[in-house]
């Protein structure tokens, strides 16, 4: 199965598939970051963990 083209995932959210807790309950689903910008030069993927981004907005809202 080929994977998606990575263009326009920026923002898109990172959800955790497999929790080392071993609390995998498959009825939750967990945002763990946000993809930022694709660099096509290097096939990179990188993600901006999401209480990096909780801790931003809630700075902005006060």
């Amino acid at each position: 199965m080929p994977l998606p083209e990575p263009a326009g995932m920026s923002e898109s959210p990172v959800f955790v598939l497999h929790n080392e807790s071993g609390d995998n309950n498959s009825n939750v689903i967990s945002v763990a970051g946000i993809f930022t910008p694709y660099r096509d030069k290097n096939d990179i993927l990188s993600a901006t963990d999401i209480q990096h981004v909780l801790n931003a907005i809630n700075q902005y809202e006060k």
